[in-house]
């Protein structure tokens, strides 16, 4: 009995491929919008993984608490980073994040 017989090959629609890639592009875009983000928090603010993926996805949100804010870090331990530095290199991420996850709503 030849093998190739038995292995049926399963026909699937373009629309089908088209509509999974699509998914599967917004769910790695999504992914990557919120645990990039995280890991820079994590690193830079010395958080915890939870408390920087917190903190990304209220600000990405706008809805903002206030709970925890990025250079508070450097005020408690007299870093040379300025906080007007800290917010110069912050905006224009948060900025760009709260128009993407806008638009998306």
């Amino acid at each position: 009995m030849d093998t190739s017989a038995c292995i049926q090959k399963r026909k699937v629609r373009p629309t089908t491929v088209r509509v999974i890639s699509a998914v599967l592009s917004i769910l790695i875009g999504c992914l990557i919008f919120l645990a990039v983000p995280t890991v820079v928090f994590q690193k830079v603010e010395e958080w915890s993984f939870l408390e920087s993926l917190y903190f990304v996805v209220i600000t990405l949100t706008t809805v903002g608490f206030g709970d925890y804010v990025p250079g508070d870090l450097c005020q408690s331990h007299n870093c040379n980073l300025q906080e007007d530095s800290l917010k110069e290199k912050l905006s224009p991420y948060l900025l760009q994040g709260c128009s993407v996850s806008d638009s998306d709503l």
